[in-house]
């Protein structure tokens, strides 16, 4: 929780399966929970929960929810890292 704070003004978007064994959705939930504390904003982490996948699942990396989140955090206007 501690290192969240490194984030704040970082686009992120946290994504998980539901029915996640591995790292439990809560941890996804509260992680997000304290960046957007950290960063003052509700809407400084984009969450996408996938019902009933698991840790891993086909469309992790694909489909529209990340289409969005690149498209709109490559034309946000932020300074370099």
């Amino acid at each position: 929780d501690l290192h969240l704070s490194n984030l704040v003004g970082v686009p992120v978007l946290a994504r998980y399966g539901s029915a996640d064994t591995n790292v439990p959705p809560w941890h996804s939930k509260r992680a997000a929970r304290v960046l957007a504390e950290w960063a003052g904003s509700a809407d400084a982490v984009q969450v996408s929960e996938v019902a009933g996948e698991g840790h891993w699942f086909p469309d992790v990396m694909n489909g529209s929810a990340m289409a969005d989140f690149f498209a709109a955090a490559l034309a946000a206007d932020l300074p370099p890292f």
